[in-house]
C-alpha cells in the first residue's frame, strides 16, 4: 500500500499541476482566438474602407473625362491609391506574419500539452497496474482469512459438540482468539481493498478529465488555425480586387 499510495500522492501532485498549466493555456487560447477574430473583423472593415475608396476613384475618373482639371485630379487620386495599397499591403503583411508566429507558438504549446497529457496517462496506466497487483494480493489475502475462519469455526463447533473438559476450555480460548484475530484482519483487509477501488475510481475521474481538456485544447487549436486561413481569404480577395481596379484606372488615364 505504500507504494500505490506514492503513487498516487505523485499523481495527484501532477494533474494539480497539469490541471492549472491547462487552464492558463485555454486562457491563453482563448485570447489569441479573440485577438484573431479581432484582427478578421479589422480585416473586413479595412476591405469596406477599400471598397468605398475604388468608388470614390472611378467617379471621380468619370468627371476628369469631361475636363483636364478632372483628368489631374484623377492622376493624383490613382497615386494616392497606389501608395495607400502599399502601406496597407505592408500593414497587412506584418498583421499576417504576427499571426502565423502566434499560431505557431499555439501549435507548440498544443503538442507540449500532448505530450504531458499522454505522459500522464502513462502514469495512470502504470498505477492501474500496481492497484490490479495490489488488489489480487489483497484478495488472496482475504481468501486465506476465510478458509482460516472457516476451520476455527469448524474447531469450535466440535469442541462444542464433543462436550467440555479441562483441555478443552484452553483450546476453546485459543480458537476464540484466532477467530477474533482473523476477524479484525478480514474488515482490515476489506477496508484497504475498498480504499484501493475509491482510488481507482478518483484516478479514472481525473484521467477523464484530463482527455476532456485536451480535446477542448485540440478544439481551440482548430477554431485558430480557421481564423487564419479565412483572414488569408480575405487579403488575397482584397489585393486581387485592387490590383484590378489599378488596372482599370491606368488603362483610362493612358486612354
Amino acid at each position: 500500500m505504500s507504494s500505490l499510495d506514492a503513487a498516487c500522492a505523485r499523481l495527484d501532485a501532477a494533474l494539480l499541476k497539469m490541471e492549472g498549466a491547462l487552464a492558463d493555456r485555454l486562457e491563453a487560447l482563448a485570447t489569441e482566438r479573440d485577438g484573431l477574430r479581432s484582427a478578421l473583423a479589422a480585416a473586413e472593415a479595412a476591405q469596406q474602407r477599400l471598397t468605398l475608396k475604388l468608388k470614390e476613384a472611378e467617379a471621380d475618373l468619370a468627371d476628369a473625362r469631361s475636363a483636364e482639371v478632372h483628368l489631374a485630379e484623377a492622376r493624383a487620386t490613382g497615386a494616392a491609391l497606389a501608395e495607400a495599397r502599399t502601406a496597407e499591403a505592408a500593414e497587412r503583411a506584418a498583421e499576417r506574419d504576427a499571426l502565423v508566429r502566434r499560431l505557431e507558438a499555439a501549435d507548440a504549446a498544443a503538442a507540449e500539452h500532448r505530450a504531458a497529457l499522454e505522459a500522464m496517462a502513462a502514469d495512470h496506466r502504470e498505477a492501474a497496474g500496481a492497484f490490479g497487483t495490489e488488489r489480487a494480493a489483497l484478495l488472496a489475502e482475504v481468501e486465506v482469512l476465510r478458509r482460516d475462519l472457516a476451520t476455527v469455526r469448524g474447531e469450535l463447533t466440535a469442541l462444542r459438540s464433543a462436550g467440555a473438559s479441562p483441555g478443552d476450555a484452553e483450546a476453546r480460548r485459543k480458537l476464540a482468539e484466532q477467530l477474533e484475530i482473523s476477524e479484525a484482519d478480514r474488515r482490515r483487509l476489506s477496508l484497504q481493498l475498498a480504499t484501493a477501488e475509491s482510488e481507482r475510481a478518483k484516478l479514472n475521474a481525473e484521467l477523464a478529465s484530463a482527455r476532456t481538456e485536451q480535446a477542448a485544447l485540440t478544439q481551440a487549436v482548430r477554431d485558430a488555425e480557421d481564423s487564419r486561413a479565412a483572414l488569408a481569404q480575405l487579403n488575397t480577395q482584397a489585393a486581387q480586387r485592387v490590383d484590378q481596379t489599378i488596372g482599370r484606372l491606368r488603362g483610362l488615364l493612358q486612354s
